[in-house]
This record gives C-alpha cells, structure tokens and sequence, in this order.
C-alpha cells in the first residue's frame, strides 16, 4: 500500500535513505578499527539495512491504512462521493504489481465511489479492468471479494445477466472460506446486500423489505444508511406505497449530500408532486 500514498512513500524512502546512510557512515568507522573489520561485520550491517527496510515499511503501511481509512470517510461518512474522487483518482492511477489482490482492493473502492457519484461509464471501465484479474487471485476470499465488487459494478450499469453470474461465482468462492477468516463475515454480510437488489429486482419485495429492516438497524455509516432507505423506496414506489416512499426519499435528500441518489430521490419527489 505504500507506494498508493505520498506520505507514507515519502516516510518509506526517507527514512530508508536516511538509515542506510547512517549504517555506511557507521561502516566506514568501523572498518579503521582492526578488531571490528572482517567479512562478518559487514555481513552484520547488510542485515541490519534489511531489517530497517522492513520496518520502515511497516510503520508506511500504518500511516497509508490511515490514509485510506480517511479518504472511505469522505465516501461512507461525509457522503461525498465529488471529494472521495478527486482524492481518490491519484491513488487508483497507480499500479501494484507486486500483490493483484491490493490492486483489485483499490480499483474496487475506486469503482463504488464512482457509482455512488453518478459516473457509470467510468465504473463500467473499472469493472473492465477488474475482470482482467479473474483466475490471478490466489486466496478463495480474494477472490469472492473480487466477484463480488464485480457484481456491484455490473449490476449498477444495468448488465444484470453478468452481474448474476458474478455474484453465484462470489457465493461459491466464500463457501471455501473459513468462517473465522478476517474478511468473512463482511463478505457474507455484503453478499447478502447485493443478494436483496435481485429480490427486489424478482418482485421478493416481502423479503428485501424485512431484510433492509434488519439491515437499517446494525450499525451502518451513513452512506450505507442513505442506500438502504433508497431500497426501500424503490420498493415502496413499486408496490404503491406513497406515504413510505416520501418518507424514505426525504431522509435521502436530507442525508444523502452529494450522492448521487439524491439526484433520483429528488426527480422521484418531483413526479410524485407532479
């Protein structure tokens, strides 16, 4: 993650430069003393340059998860998706080709933030990309998380057939994971998010409703909070519900900042006054 940020790159370098010049420094003096010189003792530098490295490293990815961390807020707790883009693009134009799945992590996150503002056609072009990963993924979990950023993408721009066979193929990946995995019990839950868009997309509206009810009360970010009543407003519309659906699309609109669903949720309210 190191090489995505500029502050922790520069804490990277910096400090590695700085650490390898001292032990060169320190190499030097030590080499005009007889009873330190000999191949051990430079040996003992190599590794002590090496270990430094490492650690350098760790502490960088500390400060990038920081960053990342920051930048998700803009996107899930300020709901601006216009900020996270601008912020974020610099970070997905750079390419990890050291480790797929970081790279796929960072296109994903790219891709949702670019849904959530309303840019389609760039997400379709993300979801492009992501699919040249299909097969390079080691790790069963990496891989339900792939397809299932894929189903997201696919679903939004309207290739529903695709999105389907994204989505079995995440189920089938996270059926090989262990449950006591890190990334488990996110995935099953964000599974189960996507799964809710084909039952109401089938008319299940029953189930998704009772599944958004459950949903709307865990503990969810305001951005997650804001598409779960947009869900249910679009069921609520589809089943004649007005009094639900206004409700649900002024919490949207007073919630929503920069989302685009604002957007929709204000044209709904429109031809519903209309």
């Amino acid at each position: 993650m190191v090489n995505y940020f500029k502050k922790s790159r520069w804490f990277y370098y910096g400090l590695s430069i700085l650490w390898i010049l001292f032990l060169l420094l320190l190499a030097i003096k030590v080499s005009r003393s007889p009873l330190l010189s000999g191949p051990s003792v430079y040996v003992g530098f190599l590794l002590l340059a090496l270990i430094g490295i490492v650690i350098f490293a760790a502490f960088a990815n500390k400060i990038a998860s920081g960053e990342m961390n920051q930048l998700i807020g803009i996107l899930y707790q300020d709901c601006d998706p216009v900020q996270f883009v601008q912020e974020f693009a610099p970070v997905a134009a750079g390419h990890s080709r050291l480790n797929r799945f970081l790279e796929v992590n960072i296109q994903s996150i790219y891709a949702v933030g670019l849904l959530m503002g309303g840019w389609f056609d760039k997400a379709a072009g993300i979801g492009v990309l992501l699919e040249t990963y299909i097969g390079k993924l080691k790790k069963p979990e990496q891989n339900a998380y792939l397809y299932l950023y894929l189903n997201w993408i696919f679903w939004e721009i309207g290739e529903r057939d695709k999105a389907l066979r994204y989505l079995n193929q995440a189920k089938e990946h996270l059926s090989r994971v262990n449950p006591s995995s890190r990334l488990y019990q996110g995935e099953l839950q964000s599974i189960a998010m996507r799964e809710c868009s084909v039952w109401v997309d089938q008319g299940e509206y029953n189930r998704a409703l009772d599944f958004l009810a459950q949903h709307a009360g865990q503990n969810l970010r305001p951005a997650q909070l804001v598409y779960v009543m947009y869900r249910r407003a679009e069921i609520y519309h589809l089943t004649g519900n007005r009094e639900k659906e206004l409700e649900c699309l002024h919490y949207i609109i007073d919630h929503g900042n920069r989302l685009y669903v604002v957007q929709v949720a204000l044209r709904l309210l429109e031809q519903e006054q209309n």
